[in-house]
């Protein structure tokens, strides 16, 4: 269950505990934005392949994460060609799809593995919620450029500035 709590996103980024940059967060989403507390049970995933930014994994216990229902939603539409692709060609648009709605530019993962973040039943998460603001399909090149692939982005996202590590386990790959 989620509820919209009512405090600005900047102020609560910027609000302990662990406060972070209001702009280095805020300028990944799309307006609006919003602060809510999701009571469990809830599931939110996270890719956390290698990143060739970084020189090694994403960080799986990291802040932004995307809600189960986004990618249930990706496969449910790709569900409609089945028999019109191959399986390893629907296998293969299932990242493809989460990658340019989630914004999650080739450097930073190559999203071979899934981290799962289970909300228990009864205990409650702050985050930020909004869309992903679209993306350079590679973090280096400039997105003002009209030549610059762009990854689409869309999908609804949270960040989440606290979470009990205990809470994150890793489920799969695509």
């Amino acid at each position: 269950m989620r509820t919209a709590i009512t405090v600005s996103p900047a102020a609560w980024l910027a609000s302990p505990p662990n406060p972070t940059s209001p702009a280095r967060v805020l300028v990944n989403f799309r307006p609006p934005v919003a602060v809510c507390e999701f009571k469990g049970p809830a599931r939110f995933l996270r890719a956390a392949g290698l990143s060739r930014s970084r020189g090694g994994l994403a960080n799986p216990w990291g802040e932004w994460w995307t809600p189960e229902e986004v990618l249930s939603r990706i496969v449910t539409r790709l569900d409609q060609y089945e028999g019109w692709l191959r399986a390893d060609e629907l296998r293969k648009a299932v990242p493809a799809q989460y990658r340019g709605l989630a914004a999650i530019c080739r450097d930073w993962n190559d999203l071979s593995e899934i981290w799962e973040l289970s909300l228990p039943p009864g205990e409650v998460l702050q985050g930020l919620v909004g869309q992903a603001r679209e993306q350079p399909e590679y973090s280096h090149l400039d997105p003002k450029r009209r030549t610059t692939p762009m990854l689409a982005g869309g999908a609804e996202q949270v960040f989440f500035k606290v979470k009990n590590p205990f809470w994150v386990r890793r489920v799969s790959g695509f």
